[in-house]
């Protein structure tokens, strides 16, 4: 489970995965939760794409955010608070809000917004 949160001076990334068993029924891998905050003065680029994880499947939107020291985080739009986050990070950033069920295939920036759109 992923879960964004989006701040005015901040995001917070929580992940939380499932414990895992062998096959004989024993615990290999206890469960995890994690949270990540990040401060937007360490924020590079923001952008949504498509991702196709599962071949068969639809292209899922995927949130990208890059930052100042090449560590990134992918946020798909199955995540909680996905769609409140894009349209925060929009708003914050002055630029529209994008359809990211038809997305091109290059994708589209959210923060640097491109010049002169």
């Amino acid at each position: 489970m992923q879960r964004i949160e989006v701040g005015e001076d901040s995001f917070t990334l929580t992940r939380t995965t499932e414990p895992r068993f062998s096959v004989f029924g024993n615990e290999v891998s206890p469960a995890h939760t994690s949270v990540i905050e990040q401060s937007w003065d360490e924020v590079h680029r923001i952008g949504l794409t498509k991702v196709h994880w599962d071949p068969a499947g639809e292209p899922q939107a995927c949130l990208v955010i890059d930052l100042t020291y090449g560590e990134f985080f992918e946020i798909t739009d199955d995540a909680e608070g996905f769609d409140t986050a894009v349209r925060e990070l929009c708003r914050q950033a002055g630029v529209p809000v994008p359809d990211y069920h038809d997305l091109p295939d290059e994708g589209v920036d959210i923060l640097p917004y491109p010049a002169g759109e």
